[in-house]
Parts: structure tokens; sequence; C-alpha cells
């Protein structure tokens, strides 16, 4: 008697790999990811894969994929497995359809999100809903916001509001370079290529910044971020509240161009981004103080040892991220 679960698998590739390694590099994760389940639930076979390119553009998107694997799922009671799902559910009509799918009453087939083990077919339709009402009442803060400044929507100013409104995104996206910065430090000094740098994250069960595995493309975006942090910080003392002129530009020409990668030179733009990023650097004042202890943490054990959750569990990142959130909420108030 074959008691095995029937389980259709469908692979979600985004078109914005930068790549054919990285979009190489995506696949082979979920496909590692799906082997790795497979050996934990015996019971489970496959009957059919699908593949789902998700374009840049969402209403682009017509998920035909997705939309024939749903359907066999509903029909055939089959399970459905998605080595990673993201936030592709954030798709309007990607998120219709599991919707419609799992909301039935007679549909008893399963949903396994590798990646986000928490979400089921129980669940799903309800998160979703969620998902729903929270962009709703971003959406109404900023309106709230721009209804207070007194000013029209299509207002250049009003993009004033918007960006304080984002602000604490940039800020959380900043702040995981810092967090992530004294393990980066200990993979440069073993001098692993950014590749291997990728595979040790992975191995270890360094999350990435939206949870799942790193890919690569993924890794040089948190990469970017931390050599401007340092960047910056090097040559504060030059640019620190300076007006931007030519005198500045030969200055740091003469005296920080050792810090920049090889045929790169001080410009405008890169010293207006380098200001901008000590602005970013002195309201994470406080997660600066807390990356010290994460080093000391950090040297005090061996690599192997450490998961993100334990130097999260040492940080004082909910400080930052409540304090951030009180920031919008106190400019939405005073706009």
């Amino acid at each position: 008697m074959n008691n095995k679960r029937n389980c259709i698998v469908v692979f979600l590739l985004h078109e914005n790999s930068k790549s054919y390694d990285d979009a190489h590099d995506v696949l082979s994760v979920q496909k590692a990811h799906l082997s790795t389940f497979l050996t934990d639930n015996p019971d489970i076979q496959l009957i059919q894969d699908f593949y789902q390119l998700v374009k840049k553009q969402k209403n682009k998107n017509k998920w035909g994929q997705i939309k024939e694997a749903l359907a066999l799922c509903s029909h055939h009671g089959y399970d459905l497995i998605i080595p990673e799902l993201k936030h592709y559910y954030a798709h309007p009509l990607f998120a219709d359809m599991l919707k419609s799918t799992y909301d039935e009453k007679n549909n008893l087939s399963s949903l396994y999100c590798l990646d986000q083990s928490f979400i089921n077919a129980q669940n799903i339709g309800s998160m979703i809903d969620h998902l729903r009402k929270r962009r709703q009442k971003h959406g109404e803060l900023i309106k709230q916001g721009l209804t207070r400044t007194e000013l029209k929507s299509g207002n250049p100013k009003a993009a004033e509001i918007i960006h304080r409104v984002n602000r604490p995104k940039v800020l959380f996206s900043i702040l995981f370079s810092i967090l992530i910065e004294p393990i980066v430090d200990a993979m440069e000094e073993k001098k692993l290529a950014q590749r291997k740098m990728v595979d040790f994250l992975n191995m270890n069960d360094f999350f990435a910044p939206e949870g799942g595995r790193w890919v690569l493309s993924q890794f040089q975006k948190v990469y970017d971020r931390l050599k401007l942090n340092r960047l910056a910080l090097a040559v504060e003392h030059k640019i620190q509240g300076a007006q931007i002129n030519q005198s500045l530009i030969n200055d740091l020409n003469l005296i920080a161009k050792h810090l920049l990668p090889n045929n790169k030179v001080w410009n405008e733009d890169l010293i207006a981004r380098a200001q901008e990023r000590l602005n970013d650097l002195k309201e994470l004042e406080l997660i600066l103080k807390g990356r010290q202890v994460l080093t000391e943490i950090f040297n005090s054990q061996e690599i192997e040892d450490l998961s993100f959750n334990e130097l999260l569990k040492h940080s004082q990142i909910e400080a930052v991220l409540n304090n951030a959130e009180l920031q919008k909420n106190n400019d939405l108030k005073s706009a």
C-alpha cells in the first residue's frame, strides 16, 4: 500500500537577477531547501515541478505556472511545496489565487513554504488579509501626513512626508549591514571571495535580511552598504558639514584615494552619499555602541558556534526600531 503524499513544487524565480550566475544561485538554493525537506519527510512523493518567473513590474505577472499548479492541487488534492515564497504573496493576483484555493472548505491539501515554515494552508488567507490591512493603514498614514501639511498630493514637497514614512526601512537596511559587519570582518581576514562568503553564511544559518538563504546579489547589496559605512566614517573629519566644492574633491583625492577601489576617484556624488550616510549613522549611534558589544561577543567565540539570532539577542535592534517607529509617528503628527 502506497502511503506517500503526492506533492507539486513551484520554484519562484525573480526576473531581477543580474546575471545567469545569480539566477542559477537562486535555483540552486531553492533545490537545496527542497532536498533537505524531502530527506526529512520521506513520505512525500513529487509529482511535478513548475518554474514561475516573477517579473519586475507587478502588473505584468500573469502567474500562469502558479495557476496551473494550484488547479492541480485543488482538483487532485495534491500538496504544494514552495521552496522560497519570500514576500511574493503580496502580489495581488498571486494572493487572490492562494486565497481562493486554500479558503475552499473542501480543500484538504497542505501548503509548505520552506523559507517561512510558519505559513501553511490554514493561515495563508489570514496572513494575506493582514498584509493588505497593513498596506492600507500605511497608505492612510501617508494621506494623513499629506493632509496635515496642507499640501496637495501632487506637490513636490509631498515626497518629504513619504520619505519620512519610509525612513525606518532605510535605517533597518543600514542597521543590518552594521550588525553583520563583525562576521564579514572575520571572513575578510580569511580572504574569502564573495561567493565563498555567501556559502559560509548559508552553511552557518546566518539568515538574509528578508529571511531565508543568501544569494550573491543580495549579499553584494549589504556589502556595498557596509563599505559605504566604512568609507564615510574614515573621512568623517574631512566631510562632516563641509561644502562640496572642487577644493574638497581635490583634497580627498590627495589624502583618501587609497580608500577607494582601483580606478575610482572622489567626486561630488560620492561625497554627497558619504555625507548622507554619516547622518544616517548618527541616527543609529545607539546601535554602533551595540556593534562593539557584538564584536567582543564574536571574538570570544568560534564563528561556527554563532547564529545571527544569537547576535540579535545581544544587540539593541528592538530599541532602535521602536525609536524609528516612534519618530515616524511624531513626524506625521508634527507635519
